[in-house]
């Protein structure tokens, strides 16, 4: 798997913040916490990330481009469930 992604995740079992590699592809999908159970749930949030300096934090490397993002919301792992709505998602050099 030669793509580099990042995963930001609302995880029940990592603190806010916390950075780990993806159980099935290793360190070329990073995970990074932006919520934890001590979020609460049935809240809007909204999140605004620096896309370019994660990462080159977790890579090592700059990015030109954003080849494709995906919208998820997954409990396979966790065997439990979830509902999620996503909304306003734009990018922008701000």
């Amino acid at each position: 798997w030669r793509t580099k992604a990042i995963n930001y995740v609302w995880a029940n079992s990592s603190k806010k913040g916390a950075i780990w590699p993806n159980a099935f592809v290793g360190k070329k999908a990073m995970m990074i916490a932006l919520r934890s159970s001590m979020d609460k749930s049935s809240t809007w949030y909204s999140e605004k990330r620096n896309i370019r300096k994660d990462f080159k934090q977790l890579f090592g490397s700059d990015i030109q481009y954003i080849d494709g993002i995906a919208l998820m919301t997954d409990t396979d792992n966790s065997q439990s469930h979830a509902l999620a709505y996503y909304g306003d998602i734009y990018f922008s050099a701000k």
